[in-house]
């Protein structure tokens, strides 16, 4: 294993009210910090979780293992998310971007030859 993972950009494409879950790659993570733009979200650190922004303004949680989790998404939440996860001795073990992408909903339609297909509807 390296010590050191590196950065990485990943892009994660979600429709409105659905649940996005960014997660990055690192272990034995010891305290994590989760930003949007120049913006701190949360920090978890021995398990414990601050919060820089009102809970019901960012509508997020993290996870033990550092994924942050954003629920019923808007457009607005669209953005360039940064995570930066240290280990016990305060070396820097993940330092990675995420693009999300929320678009409009995607509706449930029936479709006679296959059951079920989605359909993209825009959001106004």
């Amino acid at each position: 294993m390296l010590p050191f993972i590196g950065t990485s950009t990943i892009n994660i494409y979600k429709a409105v009210n659905e649940t996005a879950l960014l997660n990055f790659t690192a272990e034995n993570m010891h305290e994590t910090v989760w930003s949007r733009g120049n913006e701190k979200l949360l920090q978890i650190k021995d398990k414990k979780i601050k919060y820089y922004v009102e809970k019901t303004r960012c509508r997020c949680k993290v996870l033990l293992n550092g994924t942050l989790r954003i629920e019923r998404l808007v457009k607005e939440d669209s953005g360039i998310y940064k995570v930066s996860a240290y280990d016990k001795n305060g070396k820097l073990k993940a330092d990675e971007t995420v693009v999300l992408i929320v678009l409009g909903e995607f509706l449930l339609s029936p479709n006679q030859s296959k059951g079920v297909s989605l359909r993209w509807k825009p959001s106004s």
